[in-house]
């Protein structure tokens, strides 16, 4: 009953840093960068989720994750969760066959899921959108791939302190041959 209780604890917590990393993002960045792309700072919570929860936590984090983030944009919901949900398999993928604690990998795993992410947007956009986006936006991608080293250590920080006082273990640990 009580690891229930600290999941569902938990989880309350990264919706609410979910919510204001999103906020953030959208308007308070939005502002002080102008027109260069802003960092995508929901895809560091959706990333550290996807390496350090089992899948159903991690599924469940992203699909109602989409709720909130199809509120701060006029992006269609569907866009979040499938570029979410490719994301996170792609994190998974990587986790499974590679992994070692520490800033480095977080790095290169949320960078991987950036890319994931705008890929399968664009691509989805293509398939099923009215009015298609019009090519990549390779330069607010590259922004987006450079601000990564930038915000994912005070990102993962944040979310190891939040772990540690939530008294959460990683997943990962549990995984053979780790």
């Amino acid at each position: 009953m009580i690891e229930r209780r600290q999941i569902i604890y938990s989880s309350l917590v990264f919706y609410f840093l979910l919510f204001v990393v999103s906020s953030t993002e959208t308007s308070i960045l939005a502002q002080i960068l102008g027109a260069t792309s802003v960092p995508c700072l929901f895809l560091a919570v959706c990333t550290y989720v996807s390496i350090h929860r089992k899948i159903w936590e991690a599924l469940l984090f992203v699909y109602l994750g989409s709720f909130v983030l199809s509120s701060f944009s006029l992006s269609p919901w569907g866009f979040f969760v499938f570029g979410q949900l490719a994301a996170l398999m792609a994190v998974r993928f990587v986790r499974d066959r590679v992994y070692w604690p520490g800033l480095g990998y977080f790095i290169m795993v949320y960078v991987l899921s950036i890319g994931v992410y705008q890929v399968t947007v664009s691509l989805f956009s293509l398939a099923v959108d009215e009015n298609p986006m019009h090519g990549p936006f390779w330069w607010s991608w590259l922004f987006q791939v450079l601000w990564a080293p930038v915000v994912a250590a005070p990102m993962m920080f944040l979310m190891e302190f939040i772990d540690n006082r939530m008294k959460r273990t990683s997943e990962v640990s549990e995984v053979e041959g780790v």
